[in-house]
């Protein structure tokens, strides 16, 4: 996303960036809701079910978070994903508006492409076993704007070797991003079994 949505390439499709822009973080934010709804009504059909205690729901979400540990430090494995994108022939079929909020949806979803990181799937087990619906539909919501926001650092992309030098920018990112990424893992698990423990 971050090299097809710049100033740069809204320019070349007569697109203003701000409204492409401003729709794609609408569009995720609502994808990011759906995404905890969805999560909310399986917490549901979980809850009326299987009736897990408050220790049960804990430690499924250490064990979950340990798993994201081991699929994020490549122990098992890439991470298993469907193998879809956004269709990027969007960019050139429709206003922005329409590609904007629908890449925004797709993307603020989670689940409807391409997952790189074993965290999405925390977050799905975490928002499903969260005491309450509105809990899950907030972290949803939360996970749609984080997944939207980098598309602000295209602001000043305005030449081909500015995107460049952003790639070059996010790509040394990675490797920092991946170790906070583990460590946000490990202390979900271990919150999880202080407080089951507590």
């Amino acid at each position: 996303m971050l090299a097809s949505i710049t100033p740069l390439g809204e320019r070349g499709r007569h697109q203003k960036w701000p409204l492409t822009v401003a729709f794609y973080l609408v569009g995720s934010t609502l994808g990011g809701a759906a995404l905890g709804t969805v999560a909310a009504l399986a917490g549901s059909l979980v809850r009326r079910v299987a009736h897990p205690s408050g220790p049960v729901a804990l430690a499924v979400i250490a064990l979950a978070a340990l798993g994201a540990v081991a699929i994020d430090s490549r122990r098992w494995g890439p991470v298993p994903s469907i193998r879809r994108q956004v269709n990027e022939d969007w960019l050139n079929q429709y206003r922005s508006w329409v590609y904007g909020i629908g890449f925004g949806l797709q993307l603020g979803a989670g689940l409807l492409t391409v997952v790189t990181s074993a965290s999405t799937y925390l977050l799905v087990v975490v928002a499903v076993l969260s005491p309450t619906p509105g809990l899950a539909v907030a972290l949803g919501t939360a996970y749609g704007v984080a997944r939207a926001l980098p598309i602000v650092l295209t602001a000043r992309v305005r030449t081909f070797p500015q995107l460049g030098e952003l790639h070059r920018r996010v790509s040394s990112w990675q490797p920092r991003a991946g170790r906070l990424t583990l460590a946000t893992e490990l202390l979900i698990a271990l919150v999880a079994v202080a407080w089951a423990f507590r």
